[in-house]
């Protein structure tokens, strides 16, 4: 779908295309990752410059990563969770996005590159729950990792 969007995209004339896609640090990024990645590359194959900007979890409303953290934290005092948890992102908040974005459309020249954006803060997805749930009024989380997926077990 990718390709089809980019040869569509020259066909139309369109000068640049802008894509949000997301930060993978190291080759074992997950499923979702890879393929935010692959629709970069596909976006990138055709004749229209792409400036792909990539981000960490997006945080604030309407980011469905922030929503699935902030339901996660407020509804869940213990969670059993995979050791995903553990794994260190640089989250944005989603103001900033749209800051980059709008910076985006004021370009002169078209771009084709990859930008990193982020905040100032590398942090765990446990230490987000753990500060979400301090800002919001709530007692610290209890966060009992395991080594598989647990949707059974965490809906218990």
């Amino acid at each position: 779908m990718a390709r089809d969007f980019a040869r569509a995209a020259a066909s139309q004339g369109v000068k640049q295309i802008v894509y949000l896609g997301g930060i993978a640090n190291d080759s074992k990024h997950s499923k979702h990752l890879a393929s935010r990645a692959q629709t970069g590359r596909e976006l990138a194959s055709q004749a229209v410059p792409v400036l792909e900007l990539r981000a960490g979890i997006v945080i604030g409303s309407g980011s469905a990563s922030f929503e699935m953290l902030r339901h996660l934290t407020h509804r869940l005092p213990i969670m059993t969770t995979p050791k995903w948890v553990d794994n260190r992102t640089q989250p944005i908040a989603v103001r900033d996005v749209l800051w980059y974005l709008r910076m985006c459309s004021t370009l002169v020249e078209p771009v084709s590159h990859i930008f990193d954006i982020g905040g100032p803060e590398v942090l765990t997805y446990a230490e987000m729950m753990q500060t979400f749930a301090i800002i919001s009024g709530l007692r610290q989380r209890w966060i009992i990792r395991v080594p598989v997926l647990s949707p059974g077990l965490s809906s218990l």
